[in-house]
């Protein structure tokens, strides 16, 4: 007689499908048939469709020469707080053919935005990416799904970058940092497409951004080498100045033709002392200064400067503080001398771009250094006496001395060859002497120009004490003392 097997009845079969369909839902794929990376890798290493997916189970770093190649196909799927960085000359190579990407993506049963940390090319490190998706990184909400800081070869070409908390691309670390985009698609970023650091130069080609918070390339921080800003890869997606940006003294920022630089409303462009920004518009294909608003409307953002910055002497002064805060908000470069550390924080603090101390430093070499020799716009002066040959020196040419006091004396030599070869003026003002009228105009025209700064609270009355009228000799005594920053108010 035959050996019979029992036929399974329905009940079961219901269990072992329930188990299955549990063990489906509760128990991440990645875990029945996968290669988990649980350690740096330091020697040359391929990874194969056959062996995949890959789990990143920590996070893992590509280094000390080491080149790790991923082939056509594989999906690289990271657990909550795991990364891949290349650093140290190690070398990514990402092999996917034309549908057949590299995917790095979540290993959640059910992935979302925010899922893992990054991909990180560091200092040293390099990488190409051909046919890849990264999609549903950025946990912590403050990082690109690909950080690009390296001044090694970075390319990528077919890629689709989508469905990320904050930014699809970051590059930063300054010059060198030169990495290639060709046909390249950044979607459905939470924040920002790309976000471009200051003297980075990236190359973009057939770039599209859509859907992103930001369908633009936001450029955070300054320029201080020869950078072009190239729109004509970006698929009519601008530049997005998100931030005040400053081209300071042998930074050379090209614009070409046809692009477009979308200002947000705290952006601004910054053109200070030996810095050079070179607009190369076309015929019928202009650059574009704009807002990123959209609805745009007059005021959406601040202005682009062209200026070679001013010093305030006595900044610390109730003049000086004030003058300090004026021209930033008029998007001009401030140096300032004072007497004391303490001081020239508290200028900086205010918003100063170089804070001198005269009493250890030599001002004129200060800013002749500041300025790559080429000196200031403008010189506020209070001091007056031996202050005035080291001011001359320190003004550019068409540059201008503007006395309103003369704490150390009313008379000084003065070379009048270089006043004459720089074509400089010297001017001074006092107000007491001046006409009922003049002071009323003078009043509107403070109104209207300074007064909504102060109201937007962009300046701000710097009240170092206050006393009781009866007790005006002990203010006095502290003003004399030269050991306040801003005013002395008596009360009533």
């Amino acid at each position: 007689m035959a050996n019979l097997r029992p036929i399974p009845n329905k009940h079961s079969l219901l269990a072992a499908l329930s188990v299955f369909f549990l063990a489906a839902v509760f128990y991440p794929q990645s875990a029945w048939s996968a290669t988990i990376i649980t350690t740096d890798i330091d020697v040359n290493t391929t990874w194969t469709f056959d062996n995949g997916p890959y789990i990143i189970d920590t996070a893992v770093s590509i280094n000390d020469g080491a080149t790790l190649i991923i082939d056509a196909q594989i999906e690289v799927r990271f657990r909550p707080g795991t990364s891949m960085s290349v650093v140290n000359g190690g070398m990514l190579r990402v092999n996917g053919d034309p549908g057949k990407p590299v995917v790095f993506t979540s290993d959640a049963v059910v992935p979302a935005a925010g899922d893992w940390v990054s991909v990180n090319i560091l200092d040293g490190g390099s990488a190409s990416f051909d046919y890849c998706e990264i999609k549903y990184a950025g946990e912590g909400g403050s990082t690109g799904a690909l950080n690009i800081f390296s001044t090694g070869i970075v390319t990528l070409d077919q890629c689709d970058i989508h469905d990320n908390v904050d930014d699809g691309i970051q590059i930063s670390g300054g010059a060198g940092v030169s990495p290639v985009f060709t046909n390249v698609i950044i979607r459905n970023n939470g924040d920002g497409a790309v976000e471009q650091g200051g003297d980075t130069s990236p190359e973009y080609a057939n770039v599209t951004l859509t859907g992103n918070g930001q369908d633009g390339v936001l450029l955070i921080g300054d320029y201080s080498t020869q950078v072009e800003l190239d729109g004509s890869g970006l698929n009519g997606a601008p530049f997005i100045p998100n931030t005040r940006v400053n081209i300071n003294a042998g930074g050379e920022v090209t614009v070409t033709a046809g692009t477009t630089l979308a200002f947000t409303n705290e952006g601004e462009l910054d053109v200070n002392s030996g810095g050079d920004l070179q607009v190369r518009g076309a015929p019928e294909n202009p650059v574009l200064f704009t807002s990123n608003a959209s609805a745009p409307a007059p005021g959406d953002w601040n202005f682009i400067a062209v200026n070679q910055g001013g010093v305030v002497h006595g900044g610390s002064s109730g003049i000086g503080v004030s003058a300090i805060q004026m021209a930033k908000s008029l998007g001009s470069r401030v140096f300032i001398t004072a007497g004391s550390d303490e001081k020239c924080a508290a200028c900086l603090e205010l918003g100063a771009d170089l804070a001198i101390n005269y009493r250890s430093q030599d001002f004129e070499e200060e800013v002749r250094a500041a300025t790559a020799g080429k000196g200031v716009d403008v010189i506020l002066d209070m001091v007056g006496g031996d202050y005035v040959p080291k001011n001359i020196q320190c003004l550019s040419e068409l540059g201008r001395l503007v006395f309103i006091a003369s704490l150390r004396g009313t008379k000084s030599e003065l070379d009048i060859m270089a006043v004459m070869l720089k074509r400089l003026t010297i001017t001074g003002s006092t107000l007491r002497p001046r006409t009922v009228e003049f002071k009323g105009a003078l009043a509107n025209s403070l109104k209207e120009h300074i007064w909504p700064l102060i109201e937007s609270g962009r300046i701000k009355p710097v009240v170092f004490r206050t006393f009781p009228l009866a007790e005006a000799s002990r203010a006095h005594e502290l003003m004399e003392s030269s050991q306040h920053v801003g005013k002395l108010v008596l009360t009533l």
